[in-house]
């Protein structure tokens, strides 16, 4: 799944729209969205507040698309602008390039020029964005429901923000999310208000949405009503939350709905949750299978709640997935029930308590995705079963 330049094109001309939208078919630049107006200018603002992206305007009308580059400059939304129509009047090119309307389309339209246009649109873009901090993004994503990725976003996002802070916690499970709770947040707003409220959102409004712990901001879905996050609104709410905190620990769903595939293709880095037992390990590879069918390549496991006795070592689990293991958690049931009944995190002296604030030193310090580190084996890793005619019985066995 290739990311592309998000577009939007504003024409009262159906016929320009469908030609503009066919001209860049098969290019890095894609018309997400089409109106036929900007009357209402809040469905505009929507669309182009939380990402960046390149707006086309007919300017036929030369007093109306002047007013939308003013109000987008009012705005001050992160937007570079492309006008196009047939008008020729050096007038009107001079009122464009006022209003801060670097690029002008003559119509009928040439695609190679449209192009080129759009490629020195997304140039200037860059340009302005270029020191505009923006945070990573991590999402977890369980081989199957009750892997414990809930669990290990609540412990690896408190240990983030306890080292470095600005730090948000997303639960982008809008039907079953249990972020919330695990992390003991009283907090009557929730994602589904975040989706809500994209075209009007602003700082102070943010603020509202999130809830707080200590140093990390919590966007739970435990209030949501259940209703379906569309695709272009997670991309969008992703951008937001990319510019408003420093690290985003995303937890998602066990099924790959379209909002959950943006939220990885947006992610530095993804994290499939499972355990040792070889149901979890079959639905894994299942996902690993599909995901990277779509393009999506970043991908990385986390093995929760390891145990050293059972029969599959990371090797083992990395050959049968097909993806590397990233980071290994020691299974603690006896510490992540103290953890709940006690309102806190995992205490960071335990075992897996460290083991978190290590996985959170690894997300800080960007080292994840990396080459895995060779090192001697264990003498007890010895005694496993060895991929070839033994290790295919087993697995026949336990399938």
């Amino acid at each position: 799944m290739e990311t592309r330049t998000r577009c939007a094109v504003i024409s009262p001309s159906a016929e320009l729209r469908a030609e503009i939208a066919t001209a860049l078919q098969d290019t890095e630049f894609h018309i997400h969205r089409q109106f036929e107006s900007a009357s209402d200018f809040q469905t505009v603002l929507r669309f182009l507040r939380p990402a960046c992206s390149v707006l086309l305007i007919d300017s036929t009308d030369l007093r109306r698309a002047l007013q939308i580059a003013e109000q987008l400059e009012h705005e001050a939304v992160s937007t570079e602008l492309v006008a196009f129509s047939d008008d020729r009047s050096q007038d009107s090119a001079v009122a464009l390039m006022r209003a801060g309307i670097r690029e002008y389309v003559r119509v009928p339209l040439r695609p190679e020029e449209l192009l080129a246009a759009l490629e020195r649109a997304k140039a200037n873009l860059a340009k302005r964005n270029a020191h505009t901090p923006a945070g990573d993004v991590y999402s977890f994503l369980p081989a199957k429901a009750g892997s414990g990725a809930s669990t290990i976003v609540a412990n690896t996002s408190l240990a983030l923000a306890r080292m470095q802070g600005g730090t948000l916690a997303a639960d982008l499970d809008v039907h079953s999310g249990v972020l919330g709770f695990m992390l003991r947040v009283d907090h009557n707003q929730s994602i589904q208000d975040a989706f809500d409220n994209l075209g009007s959102m602003d700082d102070a409004l943010w603020d509202r949405l999130t809830a707080k712990r200590d140093e990390l901001a919590i966007l739970p879905a435990d209030a949501c009503l259940g209703r379906p996050a569309l695709e272009h609104d997670t991309r969008d709410l992703i951008a937001m939350m990319r510019r408003m905190h420093k690290t985003v620990c995303l937890d998602l769903p066990d099924s790959l709905q379209p909002h959950v595939l943006s939220a990885i293709d947006e992610s530095q880095r993804s994290f499939i949750v499972c355990t040792q037992d070889l149901v979890t390990l079959h639905l894994a590879r299942k996902k690993v299978q599909r995901l990277r069918a779509l393009g999506l390549e970043r991908l990385s496991l986390i093995v929760n709640r390891y145990e050293g006795r059972y029969p599959l070592n990371t090797k083992q689990i990395e050959e049968v997935v097909g993806a590397p293991v990233e980071f290994v958690f020691s299974n603690n049931y006896k510490a992540l029930l103290a953890a709940l009944s006690e309102d806190s995190g995992v205490s960071p002296s335990s075992r897996l308590g460290q083991e978190f604030r290590a996985f959170a030193a690894r997300l800080s310090a960007r080292e994840v995705g990396l080459k895995p580190r060779t090192g001697k084996r264990r003498f007890v890793e010895y005694f496993w079963v060895s991929q070839g005619p033994i290790w295919s019985l087993l697995s026949e066995k336990r399938s």
